[in-house]
């Protein structure tokens, strides 16, 4: 994915989904722990795979932390940056029950957005 029109700067986020040539979602892992606040470098980041994507949005995943699920909707250019924390601790059927869990919170909210925007817009949960 490039991030400027010369195609020098290439970035790479930890999951996409594509349809097609169709970029429909973007996202960010991050294997730390993070405490009561959302770290502002990891926004930075999901805002920059989000804009080279042009998609209206990306997620990001925490493994660990204190911090509660959030929408950070950017000013101006109104993309929705939305946080969950994923606890990857415990007995692996624990932790794919969370996974599980997380997956379908993503089919969902790709299921409302394409309902309401319709199948041929590009789709960011």
């Amino acid at each position: 994915m490039r991030f400027d029109k010369s195609e020098t700067i290439k970035i790479k986020p930890d999951f996409s989904w594509w349809e097609g040539r169709e970029c429909r979602l973007v996202g960010d892992v991050k294997y730390k722990r993070t405490d009561d606040a959302i770290k502002h470098p990891d926004l930075y980041q999901l805002n920059a795979y989000a804009t080279a994507a042009n998609l209206p949005g990306g997620r990001l995943a925490y493994a660990a932390g204190e911090a509660v699920p959030t929408t950070h909707v950017i000013a101006y250019s109104g993309k929705k940056l939305l946080v969950r924390i994923l606890d990857v601790t415990g007995a692996p059927l624990e932790v794919l029950k969370r996974v599980g869990s997380l997956a379908r919170e993503i089919e969902t909210l790709k299921a409302e957005a394409t309902a309401h925007f319709g199948q041929g817009t590009r789709v960011a949960v």
